[in-house]
Formats: C-alpha cells, sequence, structure tokens
C-alpha cells in the first residue's frame, strides 16, 4: 500500500490526497510512503522501491534507538546495543511487522523519539536551551501522530509514560507538570485538527473485528496464544534451520533474556530510583505487551496482533537501557546480544529457501502470484478487481502495468473502499473492459454465481498457478455494482 500511495501522491501533488480512502481510521502523515515516495518517483511501482524505501524505515528505527539510549544517559556501545536488538531478523512476526509491514516499525521509532524528548527535558537543567527544543520537539511529534490516529498515542505512550512519571514522582516537579500540561493540551489540539481533515479526507473506520469471545472459547484461545509465541520469538526458523535444537534454544533466551532482565530491575530500583526512569519505561512497556497478548488472544476475537510491535521494541531497548545499571550489565549484554541479533542472524540462513505459511493476517499463503500476472498481460487488459490481500500485490510484482482495485465478494461483490483512490471505482475506467482475478480460496460456486449475478458472464476464463482470471470485454459486463 505505501507504493500505491506514493504514486497517487505523485500523480495528485498533495501530501494528503483528499479522494484516497485511508483504512482503519489512519490518516497516514508520517507514513511508509513518504520513504518510499522519491524511489516510487524514480523507479515507478516495483518491489525494489519498497524494499528501499524500507531500508531507510529501518535506519530511522535504528537511529530512534540510539537517540533514546543516548537520551537516557547510556554510552554509545549500550546504545547501539539497544537499537540493534529491535531491527534484528529473529522472528517471522518480527519481518512480517517491522521489515515487510515498515507501518508498526514506523509506530515504535515515534514512540522511541517522543520518549528521547520527554526524557531529555525532565533532565535538563533550567538554563539548557535544549531542553525547550525537547519539549518542543515531544509536542509536533505527539500532535502529528494524535491526528494520524488518536488512539495509538494513548495506549502506546501517554500510559505507560504516566506511570513512570508518578512511580518517580518528586515533590514540586515542575517539569513533570508541565510535560503533563504539554501532553494534555497537545493531544487535544490534535484531535480537533483531525476532527477538520476527516470532513475533507475519506477516512474509512475499521473493519468491525474487534469482538468478545464466549467464556468457553477462552481456553482454545490459550493454545493458540501458546503456538502464537513461537512466532514472536522465533522459535520457528525464518530459513533453513541450522538445528531444531539451536532455534529453541535462541527462542527460549529471547524469551528469558526481558523478564530475567526485569526482576533484576525491580530488585535495583530499590535503591537506584535516580536512575531508573529507562528501566521503568522498559519494564512498563513488558507489562503492556504481556496484557495485550493476553486480552487480545485469549478474550477478544481479532487479527490485532501486529499492534504488539511497537511496545514490544521499545521494551527491547528499554531494557537493554535499564540492565546498564545493574551490576551483572556485561552479562546481560552478553545474552542479549546472542539471543536477538546473532541469534536471529543465524535463524534467518537459508531465509530465500523457507518463509512462514501464513501471511501477516494470519491466513494460509496464497500461492505465487507470476503466473497469474504472465495470464492477465495475455488477455490485453490493464485494468481489474480482486480481494485486498491480492490486489495490491498484483499491482506492484506487475511493476505498476497492471492495476488492480480492492473489492470484497461477502456478502455482494462490492468496492472495498479502502487504501483505494476513489478513482478505482469511477465506471468510465472499464468501458473498455476489466478482469476479476480470484485467489485460490475464492472460487468456489458461491462466489461465480455471486460475480456473474453482479457482472455478468465473463468474455473469457482462464487459469493460472491455482488462481481464476475472469476478462470482461467492453459492453459485455454491468458496472452498477461499482455504486455500492
Amino acid at each position: 500500500m505505501p507504493l500505491l500511495l506514493a504514486r497517487h501522491m505523485l500523480d495528485t501533488g498533495a501530501w494528503l490526497p483528499a479522494d484516497w480512502y485511508y483504512g482503519n481510521g489512519d490518516i497516514w502523515i508520517l507514513g511508509p510512503q513518504l520513504f518510499v515516495l522519491p524511489f516510487v518517483a524514480a523507479w515507478g511501482v516495483v518491489p525494489r522501491a519498497l524494499a528501499c524505501g524500507n531500508a531507510l524505515g529501518l535506519a530511522l528505527l535504528f537511529a530512534s534507538a540510539v537517540l533514546l539510549g543516548r537520551a537516557a544517559g547510556a554510552r554509545w556501545p549500550t546504545a547501539l546495543i539497544a537499537a540493534t536488538l529491535p531491527v534484528a531478523l529473529y522472528s517471522h512476526f518480527q519481518r512480517e511487522f517491522v521489515v515487510v509491514q515498515l507501518s508498526y516499525g514506523l509506530m515504535a521509532a515515534k514512540l522511541m523519539l517522543m520518549l528521547a524528548a520527554a526524557i531529555a527535558w525532565s533532565r535538563a537543567k533550567d538554563e539548557d536551551r535544549g531542553a525547550r527544543m525537547a519539549v518542543i520537539a515531544y509536542a509536533l511529534l505527539l500532535g502529528v501522530w494524535t491526528v494520524e490516529n488518536p488512539g495509538r498515542p494513548i495506549v502506546y505512550l501517554v500510559l505507560p509514560l504516566a506511570a513512570a512519571i508518578w512511580l518517580l514522582r518528586k515533590a514540586g516537579d515542575r517539569r513533570a507538570v508541565i510535560l503533563g500540561a504539554t501532553t494534555l493540551l497537545t493531544i487535544g489540539a490534535g484531535w480537533l485538527v483531525r476532527q477538520w481533515l476527516s470532513e475533507r479526507l475519506q477516512v474509512v473506520p475499521g473493519l468491525g473485528e474487534f469482538r468478545l469471545t464466549r467464556p468457553d472459547a477462552w481456553m482454545q484461545h490459550a493454545r493458540w496464544l501458546a503456538a502464537g509465541l513461537r512466532h514472536l520469538y522465533g522459535g520457528d526458523p525464518l530459513g533453513v534451520p541450522v538445528s531444531p535444537w539451536v532455534s529453541g534454544f535462541l527462542a527460549a533466551l529471547r524469551a528469558l533474556a526481558l523478564p530475567t532482565a526485569a526482576i533484576w530491575f525491580f530488585r535495583a530500583s530499590i535503591v537506584r530510583r535516580d536512575s531508573t526512569m529507562p528501566l521503568v519505561i522498559g519494564v512498563l512497556g513488558l507489562v503492556l505487551v504481556a496484557a495485550i497478548l493476553v486480552a487480545g488472544n485469549i478474550m477478544v476475537d481479532t487479527v490485532g496482533d501486529r499492534y504488539l510491535m511497537p511496545p514490544w521494541l521499545l521494551c527491547i531497548a528499554g531494557i537493554v537501557l535499564a540492565a546498564r545499571a545493574l551490576p551483572q550489565w556485561r552479562w546481560i549484554a552478553v545474552l542479549l546480544v546472542v539471543a536477538f541479533p546473532l541469534g536471529g542472524a543465524l535463524n534467518a540462513i537459508g531465509i530465500e529457501h523457507g518463509g512462514s505459511a501464513a501471511d501477516a493476517a494470519g491466513l494460509p499463503r496464497p500461492p505465487p502470484v507470476d503466473g497469474a500476472i504472465a495470464a492477465l498481460r495475455e488477455t490485453g487488459l490493464t485494468r481489474g478487481f480482486a480481494t485486498h490481500r491480492h490486489a495490491g500485490v498484483a499491482t506492484v510484482r506487475s511493476g505498476g502495468q497492471l492495476e488492480l482495485c480492492d473489492v470484497r465478494l461477502q456478502p455482494e461483490l462490492a468496492p472495498a473502499r479502502w487504501l483505494d483512490a476513489a478513482t478505482c471505482f469511477d465506471p468510465a475506467r472499464y468501458r473498455d473492459g476489466f478482469f476479476v482475478l480470484l485467489g485460490p480460496d475464492e472460487r468456489d460456486a458461491a462466489q461465480a454465481n455471486a460475480i456473474s449475478a453482479a457482472i455478468g458472464t465473463p468474455s473469457d476464463v482462464r487459469e493460472a498457478d491455482g488462481y481464476a482470471i475472469w476478462s470482461y470485454r467492453s459492453g459485455s459486463a454491468s458496472l452498477g455494482w461499482l455504486a455500492r
């Protein structure tokens, strides 16, 4: 999606195109589309543009963690170790929701930068000019993030930061009061700006998947949670495993490293309260991760596990910074370096021959789409439709030569209006013909009947690598369903 939004930004000349459907209530202001924008301008909508943009985003995540470490008073070696952990390629979960879907890694980067500014402000001297710059940077980042989606900074930043300030409170601490007032005023201003923008942009709310489950299903969800921890900690190798025992051992190290460091932190914090701000934030991040894991996977029927990544990455970096204040620091550093960056490198050996069996939504990964793209080119048609999980992939894999827009098939064929331009569903675009691409799991009789009822009988049907391609030539299809 970042590539398609970047291309639309270039086509319209607007930072926030008014005819783009901003899905899930997210107004992408400082999002991954900015990182791919120069590469899309140079090369078009191609996979290497996404790879280069994501590399820039990972560099920003690394730099944000370094700045957080330095603001917290860590030395350069400690800050660099802390920054290495969030970008280490150690699990399918981290690969999907940091490397591939950069937006979640950018949430973590914003979170770290704001915490760095807050810590710099709280530790600066009254006459320090940098303190004023820190609080201004904090307010600007928080304001933009609130405009994008106010729920994220409130959950990820405001609640943990408020708890950290309360735990480390000092009587009459003027800086804490100023920081709290700045936070409240900035969130209020950001919310007002968001309301103003929402009246002018196509902001689409979430898909409504968040719903509580029945208590009798909690045990099954608990078993899923236990299995899911293997993905979180990297129990399933990214590539060809060197040894199942080695992979299991490294995953166990990653699982034990953070709670062990947290326990040592609580012991040290009893006597070293003056140097524990990053420790408190790191531990609160760990608690938040655990709470979301338990509540989100046992009591709630949802696919929102990806939102664990920002507090999870903060937690990893925060524990490293926290451990620097402990007498066992060198041993903890060795443990974390072996478990995450070095263990991740070992876990990723032969990654080109491996891969997760599930996609980012936890669904079975569909077959490669290259054969379907070749078949689509043979039709001579360049515009068409597919469900969300196939449309963007096919557009990018074709280098932008094919343009596929999102549709939903249930309960009836209709435009998805989700991370697409409004022009996608203009009937005039399809007067010369179009196609419908159906994935391997979308080809049952009920789907076929629903599509035929909405559009009509296709002029041509062909298959490629499990995909079905329904072609409609000029004048052979009904386009009334685009108004649904």
